[in-house]
Formats: C-alpha cells, sequence, structure tokens
C-alpha cells in the first residue's frame, strides 16, 4: 500500500535581519545500499534518516526501478521464440485476425508485477491484451466500470486501460482521474490505449498531467524514435483501415514521442509523472483490420511496461514519518531474491522531505543475486531395444535447466565406442534445454550396454549417469519378382496375378502393399481462365466468419448460376469425426467423403438440426493437394495449417459470389477461382448437408491432406475439423487391389502376394501404377514394381431416329444440333455422312466423342421454295453393334421470311419549354410471313441482362472508358488507385473524409430501392460506415440526383486502399425516365404496318441534350435489328416575339448564386455547327458542359444546377463558329 501524496507546509519565521532561524535538514546514512544474495535469501538493511535541523521533519520514500534492458530483451525474445514455436493453445475465445500468438506453459519471470486491466468489452472483439499478458506468464486482474469505480490503486504496479471503451467505463476514469494521477507520481506505470469512437463509441477526456487528444482517422502511422525499446523489431511505416483514431494533444515538454500519424501529430507517447510514467497511444493496436505488426507493438508496449513498473525484490517498512530535531530513524530495507534468476538488479529509493534545501534525496540500491542451476535429464536410462548390425539407430535426450542460473555442463561422456554422443560440453541457459543425441552404432551381432556420464555445475547434482542397452541382430534382405506386371483386359472384366516377396536375411521380414498412380506429384491445371479471374484474398478468408450481419435471403439477390441440387448417393466414407466442443453453433460431427467418376463429393453432419439452412451451412475445404507443406499458403486465422494449395468454399449463399473452387497463383499471390460447385444439396430442418466438384483436378493423386472450417456465419468463428489439423484423405488406385495389405516373411521364406486388375468401368485406354512394397529391410526399405493395365473398352453410340428443323425461312440456310451420345467405355468416332436430299448437309464431316459424353452434329437445311421437306440421313461408326446408322428422318416446313420496315429511322425532339411531346413510329412488313417484333432500350456497358457486371480492375487506368461505368451521359463511375470511387464525367478526383466523399450527382442508399425512402440516401462512404469493404454482397441503391433514377446494386468485390483501387459490382440497367414507348412487342401480318407511339416528357428534367437508342428486333433473317436514335434537346426558351438579330452571351442571373442560376443568351440564325455552353474552375478546368448543340435562330434560357460543385469562382464560356464570350459567377453555398 502506498501514502498519498502529502502537502508541505513550511512556516517560515523571518526576523528584521531576513534570516531563516528554523528549518528541518535530513541526512541519509548510508548513501547507497549493496547486497549480494543467492536466489531464495532475503537480507534486511536499515537506512537511516537523521533530522540535523530545527524543526520537525516530514518525509516519504518510494522504490522507483531502474529499468533493465536485458530483463526487457529477455522477455521480447521469449515472446517472439513462442510465437515461432509449437505450443499448443490452449485458450478457447476468438483470437484476434492476424495475431499468431500463443500463450505458454511457462516463461521467463524477471520479477512479481501486479497488473490490473481496464476494460469493459474486448476491443474491437480482440482480447488482444489478456494474449500478451498470457505469453508473458503474467498474472493479471480485469476490471470493468464497476469494479474500476472501487479499485485500491496501490495494489498495483502497472494499469493497463484497454482502448474502444464504452463512454461509462471512461467516465468512472474520468471521475478518477486524480487518483490515478496521484498512482503515477508515486511511482506506478500506466499504459493507456486510446483508440476510441470505435465499435463502442466512447470518448475519453483527459490524461494524468493534463494531455488531451484530437479525435479523427489516419490511415498510416510512422515510426520516429526507432531506438525505442517499443519500436524493436517494428517496420518504420505502418498501415491500416483507420490505424489510428487520435492524436495526444498537450503533453508535457519531457513527453518522449515514439509514433506519428500523417499530420505529424503523436499518436504513441511516453512522458514521467513524480517517480512514474505514463504510456498512451491513439493506434488501434487491438484491431485486426490492422497491419500485423500493430500487435508486435502491443506485445513490445506491455513487456516494456512490465520492465518499468516497480520492483518487488526490496521494500520498506515504513514508508513515510517524522523526525524530530536531532533524531533519527531508521527504515528497515528487505532485499529478497526469492524466485529471481541470477544477475544485477538496480532501483532507487527515492526520499521526499520538507527540507528546502534537499527536498528529494535518492539512495541507490543494488542486489546481486547467485542463481543455482538445476540439471534435469528426460532419461534416466534408454534401451534401443532390437537394431540391425551395420545400421543401428539414434535416440535424443534433453537435457533442461529448471534452476536460476546458467547450467555448465563441462563433461558428457560414454563408456563404450558402440555409442557416440553428439556433443562433449554445453551451457544451457536458465528455462531452456539442450538436445543430445546418443547413437548406436553396432558392427557385429550381440547385447550391448554402456553408461552416458554427465558433469556439470549443479551443486545438488554435480554427475548424472544414464544407462544404455542394445540389441544387435543381421537384418531381413527383401526382393520381390516379378520386376513387373501387366494385364491386358476388356472392359468388365478382371484378373489376378502374384507377386513373389522373399526373405533371404536373418530376420523375420515385415512389409505392406500399397499402390500409388504414376505421375501422381499434383501441379496446378492448365485452365482457360477469364483474363480477370476472381480472386479470393486472405483476408476475404478471414471475413466470411466476422459479417455481424447477413443479409436476407429475400433481399434482392445478384445473379447466379443454376445449379443441380440432387444427387444419388453412392458409398461415402468418413474422413473426420469432431467432438462436440460448442466451438459453433451448429457443431460439426462428421466429415464423409466419396470419390465419383465425375466429382469429389463431401458430406457434412451436424450434432443438432437447423430450422433454415440459410447462413447455417457453411464450409471451407482447405486442400494441401501435393502433401508439401513447404508449398501454398499458411491459413493461420482458425488454427494454423501449412501447405494450403486449394481452397472449396460452399456456403449456400451464392449472393456473396464466393462458392466456387480456388487454387493459390504466385502470380496474383492470392487464390483464383478456377471453377464453380458441380452440386449441392441443403433442406432445412435437418442436420447434414453436401455438395460436390469436379475430380478433374485431382487426377492421378493417391492421397492429400485435408482441413474443414464449418458451422455458421457468427461472430465466435467457425467449428475446426479435425481439431488437430489436418487428415489425409486417400483415393487409391481403383483398379488395382490385394488379398493382403500386410504379412511377415520368416528368414528364408516366400510369400505369394495375389495382385487384382479389375477393370469394371474403365474406360478404353493405358493404365499405369506403382506397387510399393515397404519392409523393415534397412537397405531397401521401399521397392516399387510397375503395374501395366490395357483396357479395350466399347463404344456405344446413341441418337434421335427423327429431326425437325421447324419452319425455316426461303433462301436462307438454318441449323439446328443433332445431339449423339457416346454411352460406352471407348472413343467413338462417326464419319461418312449421308443425306438422301441436296437441300440437307451437315458443318462437321466427321465426330469423335469421349466416353460417357456427346456432341453435337450441326445440320443445314437450304431450301428454294415454300413446302414441306422431308429426307433421310445416315453415319458410320465404329460401335460394334450398330456400325452403320440408316435412315434417319429429318423434315423442314419452309415458308416465305417477312421484311421489316420501320419509319421514321431517327427521332429529334426540341422543347423549349417544360412539355409532353408524343409521336408514332411505324412498321410494316412486306414480307411472306407473320414479322415478329420486339423493342428495348440499348443497354449501357452492352449487356441486355437483366443485371449488368462492371469491373475496375486493381491498377486500372481510371481515366480509360473500360474503367469507367458510364451509367448516363452524366455520371461515370470510377475509383482510382487507393481512394473511394467518384464520378469521372464531373470530377478530376475523389474527395476524400468519412462523411461527404461521393460521386457527384449520385446519393446511396444501404438498403434497396423498394424499401428506400428519400431520407434514406446519403454520401456513399457516409452510406458505407467508412468501411466500403463490410458492404460486399449486400443489396444497396444508389440515386441519380439530376436524372431522378434509383437503381439497385449488389458490390461484388473492393480492394482495400492502396492495394491497386478495384471494385466491382452488379446493378440493374439505367432506363430512361424522359421517355415511354407503347407497346414494346407485337406481330404484323404480311402487307400491314403497326403504329407505335413515342412519348417524351420535359417536364422536371435537366436542361440540356438527352439521348437513347430504340433496338428493335425481329424475325426478319435479313435484317435482324434496327436502331432507332432519340433524342431530346430542352432549353428554356425566352419569350420574346422579335428574333436576335446578334450572338449575344448575357450574365447569369442571380450572382452570387446557390445552388442554381439562369444562363440567357441570342442565337441569330439557324446553324449548321453547335452552340456550346461550358463552366470552367478558377484553374481553367472544365468543371461541366452545360449545352452542345445544334439550335435554330432565337432566344434561349437554361439553368445551371451547382449543387455537387463546391463553393467558389467558375468562369461561363459561349462558344460557335463565330461567337465567344465569357462571364464570371460566384457560387457561395
Amino acid at each position: 500500500m502506498r501514502p498519498s501524496s502529502f502537502v508541505f507546509q513550511i512556516t517560515c519565521i523571518l526576523f528584521s535581519t531576513g534570516s531563516l532561524l528554523a528549518q528541518p535538514s535530513i541526512s541519509v546514512s548510508p548513501i547507497s545500499l549493496v547486497s549480494s544474495l543467492n536466489t531464495g535469501e532475503m537480507e534486511p538493511q536499515v537506512l537511516n534518516i537523521t533530522n540535523t535541523g530545527d524543526e520537525a521533519l516530514e518525509w516519504q520514500s518510494n522504490i522507483v526501478n531502474n529499468f533493465n534492458n536485458r530483463f526487457y530483451a529477455d522477455r521480447i525474445e521469449n515472446i517472439r521464440v513462442l510465437r515461432a514455436g509449437n505450443v499448443n493453445n490452449t485458450d478457447t475465445r476468438v483470437k484476434p485476425q492476424g495475431f499468431s500468438f500463443v500463450p505458454v506453459v511457462e516463461t521467463i519471470r524477471t520479477r512479481d508485477v501486479s497488473i490490473a486491466l481496464i476494460k469493459e468489452y474486448d476491443p474491437w472483439d480482440s482480447p488482444g491484451n489478456e494474449m500478451v499478458l498470457q505469453g508473458l506468464g503474467e498474472s493479471y486482474d480485469i476490471f470493468s466500470h464497476v469494479g474500476f469505480s472501487s479499485i485500491s490503486f496501490y495494489d498495483y504496479d502497472l494499469i493497463i486501460v484497454a482502448s474502444d471503451q464504452p463512454q461509462y467505463l471512461y467516465d468512472v476514469f474520468n471521475d478518477r482521474l486524480e487518483e490515478v494521477e496521484l498512482f503515477v507520481e508515486n511511482g506506478g506505470v500506466l499504459l493507456f490505449n486510446g483508440a476510441d469512437q470505435g465499435w463502442q463509441d466512447g470518448f475519453w477526456s483527459e490524461l494524468p498531467g493534463g494531455v488531451t487528444h484530437q479525435t479523427y482517422y489516419s490511415w498510416y502511422n510512422y515510426v520516429v524514435d526507432v531506438d525505442h525499446p517499443v519500436a524493436e523489431g517494428i517496420p518504420n511505416e505502418l498501415y491500416g483501415s483507420t490505424a489510428s483514431h487520435c492524436s495526444m494533444q498537450n503533453y508535457p515538454e519531457n513527453t518522449n514521442v515514439i509514433i506519428i500519424d500523417e499530420e505529424n501529430q503523436a499518436t504513441l507517447i511516453e512522458y514521467s509523472l513524480g517517480s512514474g510514467t505514463v504510456l498512451a497511444s491513439g493506434i488501434t493496436l487491438e484491431s485486426a483490420g490492422n497491419d500485423p505488426a500493430f500487435y508486435d507493438i502491443l506485445a513490445n508496449l506491455i513487456s516494456y511496461s512490465i520492465a518499468i513498473a516497480r520492483p518487488s525484490w526490496i521494500t520498506q517498512e515504513p514508508q513515510n514519518g517524522t523526525v524530530q530535531p536531532g533524531e533519527t530513524v531508521g527504515v528497515e530495507i528487505v532485499f529478497d531474491a526469492t524466485g529471481l534468476f541470477g544477475g544485477d538488479y538496480e532501483a532507487t529509493i527515492e526520499i521526499s522531505s520538507n527540507d528546502p534545501m534537499s527536498p528529494v534525496v535518492e539512495v541507490p540500491a543494488s542486489l546481486n543475486v547467485t542463481g543455482a542451476p538445476d540439471i534435469n535429464v528426460s532419461e534416466n536410462a534408454i534401451d534401443f531395444g532390437t537394431l540391425y548390425t551395420n545400421y543401428g539407430g539414434s535416440v535424443d535426450i534433453a537435457i533442461g535447466n529448471n534452476g536460476t542460473d546458467v547450467l555448465e555442463i563441462t563433461s558428457m561422456a560414454v563408456d563404450n565406442d558402440v555409442f557416440s554422443l553428439s556433443s562433449s560440453t554445453t551451457t544451457v541457459a536458465y528455462d531452456d534445454e539442450f538436445i543430445l543425441t546418443v547413437t548406436f552404432s553396432p558392427t557385429t551381432d550381440g547385447d550391448y550396454s554402456g553408461t552416458i556420464t554427465i558433469l556439470s555445475n549443479d551443486l545438488d547434482e554435480p554427475e548424472i549417469t544414464i544407462g544404455l542397452t542394445a540389441t544387435a541382430t543381421s537384418p531381413p534382405i527383401v526382393s520381390v519378382a516379378p520386376a513387373s506386371l501387366s494385364s491386358n483386359l476388356l472392359t468388365g472384366e478382371t484378373e489376378t496375378q502374384f507377386l513373389t516377396i522373399s526373405n533371404s536375411g536373418a530376420s523375420d521380414l515385415y512389409f505392406t502393399v500399397n499402390a500409388t498412380n504414376v505421375d501422381s506429384r499434383w501441379v496446378l491445371p492448365e485452365l482457360e481462365q477469364e483474363e480477370t479471374p476472381t480472386i479470393l484474398t486472405t483476408e476475404d478468408i478471414r471475413n466470411i466468419w466476422n459479417r455481424d450481419d447477413v443479409f436476407s435471403p429475400e433481399a434482392t439477390p445478384r445473379p447466379q448460376p443454376i445449379r443441380n441440387d440432387t444427387r444419388p448417393t453412392r458409398n461415402w466414407q468418413l474422413l473426420a469425426n469432431d467432438p462436440q466442443d460448442y466451438d459453433s453453433p451448429y457443431d460439426t460431427q462428421n466429415i464423409y467423403y466419396e470419390v465419383t467418376d465425375t466429382t469429389l463429393n463431401f458430406k457434412y453432419e451436424y450434432y443438432e438440426n437447423w430450422e433454415d439452412s440459410f447462413g447455417n451451412t457453411v464450409a471451407i475445404l482447405m486442400f494441401d493437394v501435393d502433401n508439401d507443406p513447404q508449398t501454398g499458403v499458411i491459413m493461420d486465422d482458425y488454427g494454423s495449417v501449412e501447405g494450403i494449395d486449394m481452397l472449396v468454399y460452399s456456403t449456400g449463399l451464392a449472393y456473396y459470389g464466393i462458392d466456387g473452387v480456388y487454387v493459390f497463383s504466385d502470380y496474383y499471390n492470392d487464390f483464383i477461382q478456377i471453377d464453380d460447385i458441380t452440386w449441392e444439396n441443403r433442406e432445412d430442418n435437418t442436420n447434414e448437408f453436401s455438395f460436390g466438384f469436379s475430380i478433374d483436378y485431382f487426377e492421378g493423386l493417391t492421397s492429400m491432406m485435408v482441413a474443414s472450417q464449418s458451422g455458421s456465419f457468427n461472430e465466435d468463428g467457425p467449428d475446426i475439423v479435425p481439431n488437430e489439423g489436418m487428415v489425409e484423405l486417400f483415393f487409391g488406385v481403383p483398379w488395382l487391389s490385394f488379398d493382403q495389405e500386410s504379412g511377415v516373411v520368416a528368414s528364408g521364406s516366400a510369400f505369394d502376394l495375389g495382385v487384382v486388375f479389375d477393370a469394371t468401368g474403365l474406360f478404353g485406354g493405358d493404365y499405369e501404377a506403382t506397387i510399393e512394397i515397404s519392409s523393415n529391410d534397412p537397405m531397401s526399405p521401399v521397392v516399387e514394381i510397375p503395374a501395366y493395365l490395357n483396357v479395350t473398352g466399347i463404344p456405344i453410340v446413341d441418337f434421335p431416329t427423327e429431326v425437325d428443323f421447324g419452319q425455316v425461312y426461303v433462301g436462307y440456310p438454318d441449323t439446328v444440333e443433332y445431339i449423339i451420345t457416346n454411352s460406352g467405355t471407348d472413343l467413338l468416332l462417326i464419319n461418312n455422312f449421308t443425306f438422301q436430299d441436296t437441300w440437307l448437309s451437315s458443318i462437321e464431316t466427321e465426330l469423335s466423342i469421349s466416353p460417357l459424353s456427346e456432341t453435337s452434329l450441326h445440320l443445314v437445311a437450304n431450301v428454294n421454295d415454300p413446302e414441306i421437306y422431308t429426307t433421310t440421313m445416315g453415319f458410320m461408326t465404329n460401335d460394334p453393334t450398330n456400325s452403320n446408322v440408316e435412315n434417319v428422318m429429318v423434315v423442314a416446313t419452309a415458308i416465305v421470311p417477312p421484311v421489316m420496315n420501320i419509319s421514321p429511322s431517327d427521332f429529334v425532339f426540341t422543347h423549349n419549354t417544360e412539355t409532353f411531346e408524343t409521336t408514332e413510329l411505324t412498321i410494316s412488313n412486306t414480307g411472306g410471313s407473320t414479322l415478329e417484333w420486339q423493342m428495348g432500350f440499348e443497354s449501357l456497358g452492352g449487356s441486355n441482362d437483366d443485371w449488368y457486371f462492371f469491373e475496375k480492375t486493381d491498377y486500372g487506368d481510371f481515366s480509360s472508358e473500360d474503367n469507367q461505368d458510364r451509367i448516363t451521359d452524366n455520371v461515370w463511375i470510377t475509383r482510382d488507385n487507393s481512394g473511394p470511387i467518384f464520378n469521372y464525367y464531373l470530377e478530376n478526383g475523389p474527395e476524400y473524409g468519412c462523411a461527404s466523399q461521393t460521386p457527384s450527382g449520385t446519393l446511396w442508399s444501404p438498403n434497396p430501392k423498394e424499401v428506400s425512402e428519400e431520407n434514406d440516401y446519403a454520401p456513399f462512404i457516409e452510406m458505407t460506415g467508412c468501411c466500403p469493404p463490410c458492404m460486399v454482397g449486400d443489396t444497396v441503391s444508389v440515386w441519380l440526383v439530376q436524372e431522378d433514377l434509383r437503381l439497385n446494386i449488389v458490390f461484388d468485390s473492393w480492394t482495400s486502399g492502396g492495394q491497386g483501387g478495384g471494385f466491382s459490382y452488379y446493378r440493374e440497367h439505367a432506363t430512361p425516365q424522359w421517355i415511354e414507348v407503347s407497346p414494346m412487342e407485337g406481330f404484323v401480318n404480311t402487307g400491314e404496318e403497326q403504329m407505335v407511339s413515342i412519348s417524351v416528357n420535359s417536364n422536371g428534367l435537366a436542361q440540356g441534350e438527352h439521348s437513347t437508342v430504340l433496338e428493335v428486333s425481329s424475325n426478319d433473317p435479313e435484317t435482324h435489328s434496327m436502331s432507332i436514335p432519340v433524342d431530346l434537346v430542352y432549353v428554356l426558351g425566352v419569350i420574346d416575339n422579335q428574333l436576335p438579330v446578334s450572338y449575344a452571351l448575357y450574365p447569369t442571373y442571380p450572382n452570387p448564386f446557390n445552388p442554381i442560376t439562369t444562363i440567357r443568351f441570342d442565337v441569330p440564325e439557324s446553324l449548321d455547327n453547335n452552340v456550346v455552353l461550358s463552366v470552367f474552375d478558377i484553374r481553367g478546368r472544365l468543371v461541366e458542359t452545360i449545352l452542345d448543340k445544334e439550335l435554330s435562330q432565337g432566344s434561349y434560357a437554361i439553368r445551371w444546377d451547382a449543387t455537387s460543385q463546391s463553393s467558389g469562382v467558375y468562369f461561363l464560356r459561349m462558344d460557335t463558329q463565330k461567337y465567344t464570350k465569357s462571364y464570371k459567377m460566384i457560387l457561395m453555398k
């Protein structure tokens, strides 16, 4: 318990001479304290405080630890070694993403430090502070705001406050700020993780010493004090989405600034206050979305704070008191080496008093600890068992040091030369171990023994002996005949052959047998991929389990492929069983797999049923396909698995667009999608689901390693199956088997192994495998026997006996697909096509069809007269039962085609006032049969599907049309390589800031347009919560304000800032709102016509030029489609009966304006060239082209709406072939 600070009140009595008559005077002896102890010993000493003055001396004492870099380095090295180690993590809580640190069983302890951790919630759902403390082996107490309100600060040496806490916890901190300040002044350490305004939305006010903060987000931070212990191992540049939430302000002059942000403001500081220290950070150190080095900073901070906290190896009693003039008080100082390692420890005893001449006296205190090494060996005796002569073997012994000083091993020797040791001397640090390898190397048969003698500086056990025993015998010798096997079979046949396994050695031969496919090492299949493949980043893989909200299936989905959801079950095999550990709301019990001719299938069983399969049947499979952990990547988000080459996602939520097969690409340094899921089966109110994907990617494999994550979308993460990491999935060689898989062959004996070749279900062709016979023969542990199988398959042809072209047009060739199927087991060859009549032919002259496949023969009908045509065709095959196919009936009905005519060929509307105008389009048919027509608007983006897909590629040129979604004439959405999206047509680049950024002319709603009210629409970044990647997969809507057009959008991807600026989405097509067409489809008989109403409406329409194209498609074979341009030029005309005689541009009114002004101008003649009205900013950059159109003679007025522009000076310019004029405008918002 520490005493409270006191205030010295000194009464000074001054005589007329002005001299001070009475005051206390402190004297302390000795001037330093030194102690030398063995570990575990204690020694009391006395520090005398004498008052040589005339007044009572009031004093208090505090012990301050001298920071010892060696202890700090020990801790940090320990924590880094443990990160890279294989220590099992027993903590069942969710681990912060990207944080691979694990707690340990034992760790180096420099001293006991009492620690209080203050938090209401895990910051950003991350228990990072606890994980570092556990990794350091430190005990700690956790307090919520309730416990914090009554905590006794002087029971603790270090107080840690977590980031992102609710307001009520910060309120308690503020209420107790004065007490916290006294805690620091009296030698305590405060580590304040001050990144607030996060998920909990709390805001702290002040720290000890008057330090405050300014809240804002900064994505980059930079280490400026690279020599500070906290910066050890940390890169100088740190990046993360909103990496720091605030900067520190009003800090003391003695502050050491360690890290700054982009604005050169301090985001990590250290400063002294009295005898203590405050470390304050505005960086989101515990957040999952930042640079992995942030967790290293957190570990360094906590380790450093412990290192500078109050020592426990020295105590004092009393801690304060009063000494009368001429008297002395003894303070007992106790040095305690309990639990200390050997080495030097230093501290300072600070004695504060009311002596005005010496208010603080410092007494150095040092302790030299002589530790005691304690040797420990893992084996007291070693029995090598029976090993083979001239081969022998090795055993490892762990020699540990459980003591408190370095263990020096001066000799390690063995008394029998048949045994050898890997080392003769070594040193072992405390809490460490050394591996000694003992090798047995016999040259003759017999029994052997020996003794290892180990000499060390362990006082209790200076000599340790380890007994050795071993037996040597001559090995078995294996031979196998014949050297290879081969078989020739028809599909469906079997044959048994024999291998003779002989043992000519002196010991029993133990063997096992296995078959492997030749060339079974896996490589990335060469596939035809899209130019820009679907990329699944490791961040995407993490985020799949971290969605707080999964949009409902009733929301507008993204277009998705149609899949076959049913498949008959064949032969499920158990892959892994998982105990019920409740790691996920839906806990996986069993995973089964099934290998078929075309697919690799998986089935998951849960312990409990679900009501709704949506979001609860999530499976992620991770494959080490080449069984090589050195290739692929390490997946360490929820347990660590290595060597992952392939991922398969089957979530049941195609809305996310991630279901499919992915392989790791060195080029993209991420997983790229190479295929979709072939089939899946999910139902409600059950406990199992299944799915499958192509087997082609695993052709030739014998086995691969598999890990799985499954469960439901939730904040607790997935269920890991199997718990121990990965399990091996075996493919085997389906056409080769053995009558037994293992056996024993006595010395001098032989064994005949039956080998079965089975061509059941095999296609025709050559098959090759290797029979591996593994044994205990040390010279030939594996004998490989090649096995060859030649299968003669049988092709079987299946075909329709009739073909009907339906209606075909006279004079125009027509094509139909004739499907021929091979249901056999060998390649089907088809040729020699014959046709009874010349009007029938085929494009192909021969076909080859793989087993169990089909292909199309394209038949062509070319007729000259309107009548019904009937003929026959035939062809030859290599099907032994149907080699000559004849009399396939072919029918076609020929008619004279329709001929479509459209008038007029285009429309141009000019409105000088807001009005509604209707005209007609005539569609006529001058052909010989009924004309069928449909009409639609030209789809922006070149697609007539219901949804248009747009993608801006990473590092793509945003000024290129290919990387712009030109939704309308005025809205061209794109993105630069690091920032948010913007409207390239109206903006030179994006504006930054979480509150206001949005593409000019657009507002956004987080909901579909069908359920969005007008007040739901906000700037883009505000709509995303300043987190665009968080909305991927959600259905949002955009409002094009000028056009008053609302479209649903589903974002498909978003590359995080600074990584290339890529994004993609599906959106609805933009249909013009100012035009109506009726009807949109119809039939026109021969010699008739149909009228189509075209209506345009400029009411409420923005002034300027509006264009669209009507696309008319029909069954006219000559003119299948026609495009009808429609233009509407809307300018507000000035009412003036007298036509102008000269060009004029008048000053705008009002000016200044906000946000609309009227532009008046005169055109004295009808022009063949365009009148252009343009607006430029003060730097001369084009802001907007208001008008670019041919106009007739007249006076005009146009309104310019500058809602999307910022305040400032603009210039309006009118350009014609004969006239140019400019005026200045001032926009004031």
